[in-house]
């Protein structure tokens, strides 16, 4: 819908009698935080612009987000993470390390890319391996990847399908301590099944989350 938050609800409200919040935002998380400050307005509407998001998330709560459940909205703030904003500037390999990596898509959220996986509405294509040894270089683990993103560029040719998001994830031994499962991912500015395209973000992610062995 392209109506303003506020003219969709008027609209809705004239309609059908019910009286309805509405908020605008770039993600399905931002769109929560959008909607709760919609219910405290008059107007009962708001829309959250990428200009705004840095004041209006300094003002958040950090508990208040959705996503970060009662668990972590207890202990964030003890390290001094008490807003919305707070948490979105974390530092990932800190996240990665130290958080599951639901944290870590609410946060990518939080920076507007899409990274909640909704199974009803979309589909989700992957393709793995499971190395023998562990790798000790992120330039193993992009050839590895490549290979895997040249899989799915080819399923989604066979199926006429163009991917709007794209995301790496590594895990280390379940079998061994300080398990961890790295994740990076990003909204494509134009969806595409092109390998080339899928490439680089291979080489551009990689590197920022790997964890040697």
């Amino acid at each position: 819908c392209n109506l303003p938050a506020s003219e969709l609800r008027s609209k809705i409200t004239n309609n059908t009698g019910i009286p309805v919040s509405v908020g605008y935002a770039r993600t399905k998380t931002l769109v929560k935080i959008a909607s709760k400050i919609a219910k405290k307005r008059k107007d009962f509407a708001f829309d959250l612009k990428a200009e705004d998001e840095d004041a209006i998330l300094s003002d958040f709560p950090v508990n208040d987000v959705w996503g970060v459940g009662w668990n972590w909205g207890e202990k964030l703030p003890k390290i001094g993470i008490r807003t919305a904003k707070s948490l979105r500037d974390m530092d990932d390999d800190y996240v990665l390390k130290h958080y599951p990596i639901t944290l870590m898509r609410t946060i990518y959220e939080l920076r507007g890319i899409d990274a909640h996986i909704e199974s009803d509405k979309r589909i989700s294509l992957r393709s793995g391996i499971t190395f023998k040894e562990p790798v000790y270089t992120p330039n193993e683990m992009i050839d590895s990847l490549t290979i895997q993103a040249e899989t799915l560029s080819r399923k989604l040719n066979e199926k006429n399908l163009l991917a709007s998001t794209f995301g790496i994830n590594f895990f280390s031994s379940r079998f061994m301590d300080n398990f961890s499962s790295p994740y990076a991912a990003v909204k494509l500015e134009y969806p595409t099944s092109y390998l080339p395209h899928f490439a680089k973000i291979i080489e551009t992610l990689t590197p920022r989350i790997f964890q040697p062995g």
